[in-house]
């Protein structure tokens, strides 16, 4: 179970909240040749949704913090910079009002070049890759025919309404958007089964794991504590 804040919250008071673990770590790989830097690949997981002033709502976020991680570090490697989203399906960034698209691109552009004395050569040309499907059951169960009637009544209570607004509208409409919710699930897992293809790409002892989904913040630390040299890549291969 996740809960979420859109942003942090205002009370003075913080004893209500919880704030789970995050993976804070920047992973930075760049591939050099003779004639100097190839190019760059950064991994961090924190959600790209910034950039909100504080008149407009959250649906005009973006993912603009990549853009200037991936400008400064060009800048100064003068090579093409890619990025790949860690364990970020429970992490936003605590400020993502005015600038601070800028200021967390910048940040962590400017870490992966300082953290540029750390980096450790490797001379290995090795690559490698597989993948594996594995056979899932969802915890929620739905009935495709159920489902479908269910969001089709809903529907039609919405429609029916001659004025779209108090409380009885409010409730027919939150009861449609579950029962959308309910119907989408049951479309897409119409068995309540499906597979998930997870792909492995090693770099000598560097492995790269691809899940086609957010991941929660808990199980890519989890997967670091277990193997040291792996990297997740969220949202991998499709959605």
């Amino acid at each position: 179970m996740v809960e979420m804040n859109l942003l942090y919250p205002e009370d003075e008071d913080m004893a209500p909240y919880t704030f789970s673990p995050v993976d804070d770590e920047l992973t930075v790989h760049r591939l050099v040749g003779e004639d100097g830097h190839q190019a760059a690949l950064l991994n961090f997981g924190c959600h790209p949704v910034t950039g909100c002033s504080p008149e407009e709502d959250y649906y005009r976020f973006s993912a603009d913090y990549i853009y200037y991680a991936r400008q400064t570090i060009s800048r100064a490697w003068q090579c093409p910079v890619l990025f790949t989203l860690g364990a970020a399906g429970d992490a936003v960034p605590i400020n993502r009002r005015g600038d601070c698209r800028q200021r967390i691109g910048d940040v962590l552009g400017q870490s992966t070049i300082l953290a540029e004395r750390l980096f450790q050569n490797d001379v290995s040309a090795s690559l490698s890759a597989d993948s594996i499907m594995v056979e899932v059951e969802t915890i929620i169960k739905t009935d495709p025919a159920t489902a479908e009637a269910e969001y089709e009544e809903a529907r039609q209570e919405v429609l029916a309404q001659k004025e779209p607004k108090g409380e009885t509208y409010r409730q027919l409409l939150n009861t449609f958007r579950h029962k959308m919710m309910v119907c989408s699930r049951a479309r897409q897992y119409p068995e309540n089964r499906t597979q998930i293809n997870i792909q492995f790409m090693q770099i000598d002892k560097t492995v790269f794991v691809g899940l086609p989904f957010e991941v929660l913040a808990e199980i890519g630390l989890k997967m670091k504590q277990r193997f040291p040299n792996s990297v997740l890549v969220s949202c991998c291969g499709g959605y």
